[in-house]
């Protein structure tokens, strides 16, 4: 796996380090959205940052997304 690859190496660069971070802060945001956000935004966050075929750019959802809960969860109807 990646973390096996970075960590076998004798010397790690500071980008590897930079990255390795990154992705532990990635997967404990996932956690925390999983344990306590409603299940479309844990869905669409887990599926447009931890899934290999998904950038990390805002506006990339999948078409599987639950856009309705996603949009009333942000635009609440009075």
């Amino acid at each position: 796996t990646w973390l096996e690859q970075i960590v076998a190496k004798p010397s790690i660069a500071e980008m590897e380090l930079r990255r390795f971070i990154e992705r532990l802060v990635i997967l404990f945001q996932a956690s925390l959205l999983v344990i306590h956000a409603p299940t479309a935004v844990s869905e669409a966050f887990c599926t447009t940052r931890l899934e290999k075929n998904w950038g990390h750019i805002y506006g990339t959802l999948p078409a599987s997304a639950d856009f309705r809960a996603l949009i009333e969860r942000n635009c609440p109807v009075f």
